[in-house]
């Protein structure tokens, strides 16, 4: 057997930040939530399931403001 140091790889680490967190609502609990990185994708989220919930609250990184 040959071993081989290799770096491991990971997925996910360094990809984009989110600019946008949607936490939905029901029954006065968070149950859920949404990333988004634009504010494109953030309407179009909010219109497909913003009547399924009692309400939501967007939280926005600090820094695109």
């Amino acid at each position: 057997m040959i071993l081989t140091q290799k770096k491991p790889e990971f997925i996910g680490f360094n990809g984009p930040e989110a600019t946008y967190v949607i936490i939905w609502k029901l029954l006065d609990k968070c149950l859920t939530k949404t990333v988004c990185f634009s504010r494109e994708e953030l309407e179009e989220q909010l219109q497909l399931h913003a009547w399924k919930f009692d309400g939501y609250e967007v939280i926005t990184n600090e820094k695109d403001n």
